[in-house]
């Protein structure tokens, strides 16, 4: 039963022809006389001089960025604000600010929480008063857009001094 169904639809798509073709001969006519001009001039290929990479004191560009390590200064003053030496280091707390980058927010209840993706291609969450960054930074806001941190900076005389810092949100 099948076979004869098929047979007869198979049948009547064969009906639907058209056997006129006229029209896609004289198509096919007019695009064959066309002509169409020819250039002799090729362009003279212009000579590139190479420069080989050679790998020096720096990174490799192509290759993902380590952890980074910054030694505390020794002999600090103690009236000047320090970080806190003895703090665990987070996860966060291996790259630079100018390595990671905002991906995003989560909101739970009352509390947004970053979304941060390390050079690893890792995606973290961070928190209020959570640490990020070489310079100890310490998270004071988080907003949808960006992140709010204060940072400590050592000048050349062994002090620390705060400073504000931010991560804003990466759109790619």
């Amino acid at each position: 039963m099948r076979n004869i169904l098929s047979f007869f639809m198979i049948l009547g798509l064969f009906g639907c022809i058209d056997h006129d073709t006229s029209d896609l001969n004289e198509f096919i006519d007019a695009e064959m006389k066309k002509t169409y001009p020819i250039h002799d001039k090729i362009p003279k290929l212009v000579n590139v001089e190479s420069i080989k990479f050679t790998q020096g004191a720096g990174r490799n560009p192509f290759s993902i960025p380590r952890a980074e390590v910054i030694s505390p200064i020794k002999n600090t003053p103690v009236s000047c604000p320090q970080p806190d030496f003895e703090r665990k280091k987070g996860a966060l707390e291996m790259y630079s600010l100018n390595n990671l980058q905002m991906k995003g927010t989560l909101q739970s209840e009352d509390a947004l929480t970053a979304l941060i993706q390390s050079p690893d291609g890792k995606i973290h969450q961070l928190n209020l008063t959570d640490y990020i960054g070489l310079n100890y930074g310490k998270v004071l806001t988080i907003e949808k857009d960006k992140v709010k941190l204060m940072e400590f900076a050592a000048n050349k005389d062994g002090c620390w001094h705060e400073r504000m810092a931010q991560i804003t949100l990466h759109l790619k």
